[in-house]
Order: C-alpha cells, then sequence, then structure tokens
C-alpha cells in the first residue's frame, strides 16, 4: 500500500510538502516485519536458552544456522529505518546529502532483502511448495529490476522516473506486508480465510507475496495515473490562460 510522495504542484513557489502521513504509513508497512526482525536478530546474539529449552519467539534453526538471519534482518532493519523518510519531499529538498546516502542505503538493503530472501526460503523452509518459491523468485526478481531502473535514472538525473521507479519499487517490497495484513484482517472478521472464501488458505500460502505485490503496483499506479491527470489539467489550464 504506496501513495505518492511528490503531489503536483500547482502554484509557483509553493514549499513542499513533509508528507508526514505518506512517511507514518510506511513506517508503519515497514515496522511490520522490522521490528520483530530487530528481536530476532537480537536474541540470535544473546544465543539459545542456557537450559536448551525450545525459545518462545526465535526458531531454534535461527541459532544453528544465523547467517541467513543475520543478513536478510539486517537489511530488513536497515530498509526500516531509511525507505519511508525518502518519500518526504520537505525532508528531501533541506537535507539533500542525507536524502542521497539514506536513498543509497535504501537501495542497496532493498538488493540484499531480494538476493537474501530465496536463501532464507532454502534453509528454513525447503519443503514448501513449487508455487510459494517461484512466487518468493518472482518477487526478488521484481526488486531488483525495480531498484535497479531507480538508481539508473537518479544516475541519468531523470528525478521524475527515479522517483516513480522508486515507489514502484517499495510497493514491490511491501507486497508481503499488504498480504498478511489483509490475512490478518480477514482472519479476525471471519475466524479462517477458508469461512470467507473455500480454498483461500492455500491459495494465500503459495500466493500471497504476488497477490500484495499486485495490489501495491495497482494502487502506484491509480496514484500515477490521477497524478499525470492533473497535471495534464494544470497545463492545459496554462497554455488557455
Amino acid at each position: 500500500m504506496i501513495l505518492s510522495s511528490s503531489p503536483v504542484v500547482t502554484k509557483c513557489n509553493s514549499k513542499p510538502k513533509t508528507n508526514w502521513p505518506i512517511v507514518a504509513l510506511l513506517l508503519f508497512l515497514a515496522a511490520v516485519p522490522g521490528i520483530p526482525a530487530i528481536l530476532i536478530l537480537a536474541s540470535v546474539a544473546m544465543g539459545p536458552p542456557a537450559d536448551g529449552s525450545a525459545h518462545s519467539f526465535v526458531n531454534m534453526l535461527h541459532f544453528t544456522t544465523p547467517m541467513p538471519v543475520i543478513v536478510h534482518g539486517g537489511a530488513g532493519i536497515l530498509f526500516f529505518l531509511t525507505m519511508p523518510f525518502q518519500f518526504s519531499a520537505a525532508l528531501r529538498m533541506k537535507y539533500k546529502a542525507w536524502h542521497r546516502f539514506a536513498g543509497g542505503l535504501t537501495i542497496l538493503s532493498g538488493y540484499v532483502i531480494a538476493c537474501s530472501a530465496p536463501w532464507m526460503h532454502q534453509v528454513f523452509s525447503p519443503d514448501s511448495s513449487l508455487q510459494r518459491f517461484s512466487g518468493l523468485l518472482i518477487m526478488s526478481a521484481s526488486m531488483i529490476i525495480a531498484f535497479s531502473l531507480a538508481l539508473s535514472f537518479v544516475r541519468g538525473r531523470n528525478i521524475e522516473q527515479h522517483r516513480v521507479w522508486m515507489m514502484r519499487a517499495v510497493a514491490i517490497t511491501l507486497g508481503p506486508i499488504t498480504s498478511a495484513l489483509l490475512t490478518i484482517l480477514i482472519s479476525t472478521i471471519y475466524g479462517n480465510l477458508d469461512n470467507f472464501y473455500p480454498g483461500l488458505t492455500h491459495l494465500e500460502f503459495d500466493y500471497s507475496r504476488l497477490f500484495g505485490m499486485g495490489m501495491n503496483l495497482a494502487i502506484v499506479e491509480y496514484v500515477l495515473f490521477k497524478e499525470r491527470s492533473v497535471k495534464a489539467r494544470v497545463e492545459s489550464q496554462i497554455g488557455i490562460n
């Protein structure tokens, strides 16, 4: 669920907006995996329970094979701490050097998340269905392509297309979060996904990442379409005047 970070300017000398509602929404969405990642990494750093009992919060495999968790979780935390603030126009204008540095970290963390996700899958859930793993590979590849295009456009000084592809890249990255939140909402109301629609539990397990990614991208494309419509209308009015 991603919204625009830079509404079309219709008045001269208008100041860039802070967009705190957008930043807060992105912080919330990124915090869903980001905060648990902090707790998991802290638990892994402290080591397993001394008495050998099962850990209440961390999978015991995380202690025996910690590197995938450290790499993927560390990148997720970095993404959580840097990405949301990239979508504040006021912060971009006021702290340009910080924006470039944090933006680089956002893209770097996005690459690491995308590349380490299949590693996490193969280590901790290798017996999952082929459909689920294929969905993960599609999402990871889409992230890499979108972040690469965003990086390419900013290096070419095409800031507008950089912004557009950053929106798409973040939408793809947050796809599993959107799907998870929707699943929680349906489960809260109906008690079970299959009570809402027969067979939905199986479909959610296999295709949730793709569904969330598609839902987020649809929202982004709608926002971009509305921006283009407003811009065209403003330019038309200026031409008439």
